[in-house]
């Protein structure tokens, strides 16, 4: 239980600091103007969540602050870690129903679960008095289980080897138990740690407010470099990772176009099946737990190419899986351009542009632009070129 807890103090406390130390967007409070739509998969409600008051926004950036900054240390603490459990919950509840993010959040909201003990449960739930009224009824079997053999007065020698065999065996285990779960709680938090040690509070800063002795100075100005080289040796074994969620924000979306051509001046656009399209007649579906892989890799395509990089194999393998027309692949999508015509794609090209919301009063979901500038994303792949990679 307490593993559980510690779990959900590290994964809220540390999404509240890549918020703080991420974009400065974060702490002018204007994050969740540009939130709703750069998102991954949008649905409906985020376009009218996207044209509340701008004041609404602010106040949101706050509680999420409160929420996932100062919370997290009320988990510790009696009776308080209700309150957290709400709170953790009730900025779950806003985050997907505003968004599409499928089985996380039901992972994060069994996580707080942690938070919760029977007694709050048994006021709650109206079958919770009778429960209990179960679970404190006597049983003889659990009598009889602990009934201990005496004679005279001292235990025989059986009961001596039962009874050392219990009390050391259960006391080594708990211990190795125990060892095990320090070792990891602690190795957990580095991820934590490597972050805030990248941010823009550096322990130079820390060390110059005079917050700590001089002796101690000089081995804080070496922590942050050891945690960055502790979590690069730790991540390679993969036993933890670093959760910051919304961490960098960016004001653009762009998104990945793909088109098919039998003829090279025709062309016709593949939709995806779970991502935003201009002319559709719904801004977004609500997924609820199912999280689409292809769309939600897709959304960081973009991202990655305007920071300069290079389209990843597995989208280039994507392409030529669409212009071959397999079965497998094409599922994946929300149509087939070429399902009903007798010439098949011999080109097809993927391109940028990019989507905003449209006005709340222009009768249409989006707004959406060529970008000019060529990006890595910018590719032409013909049938033959496939065919002469196969054959090779």
């Amino acid at each position: 239980l307490l593993s559980l807890r510690f779990f959900a103090f590290r994964k809220m406390l540390g999404c509240g600091i890549c918020k703080w130390y991420g974009s400065s967007m974060w702490q002018d409070l204007t994050s969740m103007t540009v939130h709703y739509f750069t998102q991954p998969l949008v649905n409906n409600l985020s376009f009218y969540a996207h044209h509340l008051p701008l004041k609404i926004h602010q106040l949101s950036v706050l509680g999420t602050f409160v929420v996932e900054i100062i919370m997290p240390y009320l988990i510790f603490v009696p009776y308080c870690q209700y309150m957290a459990w709400f709170s953790f919950n009730a900025l779950n509840l806003a985050i997907n129903t505003t968004g599409n993010y499928g089985f996380i959040g039901f992972l994060n909201t069994s996580e707080n679960l942690s938070l919760t003990d029977d007694g709050l449960w048994q006021r709650v739930l109206w079958f919770g008095g009778r429960m209990s009224l179960l679970s404190q009824a006597p049983s003889l079997s659990t009598k009889a289980s602990h009934t201990v053999n005496y004679s005279n007065g001292l235990l025989s020698d059986k009961s001596w080897i039962t009874f050392l065999f219990r009390t050391t065996g259960c006391a080594v285990m708990r211990m190795i138990v125990a060892m095990v779960l320090v070792v990891y709680l602690a190795v957990s938090s580095i991820p934590t740690l490597s972050r805030a040690s990248k941010g823009k509070f550096t322990m130079n800063d820390f060390i110059e407010a005079q917050i700590v002795p001089q002796y101690v100075q000089m081995r804080l100005q070496k922590l942050p470099p050891k945690i960055n080289q502790l979590y690069k040796r730790v991540h390679s074994l993969r036993l933890c990772n670093y959760q910051g969620k919304f961490g960098g924000m960016h004001n653009y979306r762009w998104e990945c176009i793909i088109e098919g051509s039998s003829d090279g001046q025709m062309w016709r656009q593949y939709h995806w099946k779970y991502k935003l399209i201009k002319g559709q007649n719904e801004c977004g579906r609500i997924l609820a737990l199912h999280l689409p892989r292809l769309d939600w890799r897709v959304w960081f395509l973009p991202l990655h190419a305007r920071r300069g990089g290079e389209s990843p194999e597995w989208y280039y393998a994507l392409l030529e899986k669409l212009l071959l027309q397999q079965p497998e692949v094409l599922s994946l999508l929300a149509d087939d351009p070429f399902a009903t015509d007798d010439h098949p794609p011999q080109l097809i090209r993927s391109r940028v542009e990019e989507f905003t919301f449209a006005q709340k009063d222009s009768h249409r979901w989006w707004d959406s632009r060529e970008i000019r500038q060529e990006t890595p994303l910018d590719l032409l792949i013909s049938r033959s070129d496939v065919t002469t990679k196969k054959d090779d």
